[in-house]
């Protein structure tokens, strides 16, 4: 993704080891920033439920340690439309 609109310190992309463990994992749409809970990747494009975009599996950001020890809020920047 070259057109980054998040911190890359708060934020990761989902790669092929991404794992969602016992208890999911939650995940941030790239294009409005609203969180999302998923429990498997099986799947390649899931829709927003906020924005009602569709979303490939490698946009969603995952966030960090950073943010999870800190607790930041998602700092939105605009959207990314593909």
């Amino acid at each position: 993704m070259t057109d980054k609109n998040y911190d890359d310190k708060l934020f990761t992309e989902v790669d092929r080891w991404t794992r969602a463990g016992k208890r999911g994992k939650e995940l941030f749409c790239p294009k409005c920033g609203s969180e999302t809970r998923i429990y498997h990747f099986a799947w390649s494009t899931v829709k927003c439920g906020n924005c009602k975009k569709f979303v490939e599996k490698y946009k969603w950001l995952i966030p960090t340690k950073i943010m999870k020890r800190k607790n930041f809020p998602l700092k939105h920047t605009g959207g990314v439309d593909a």
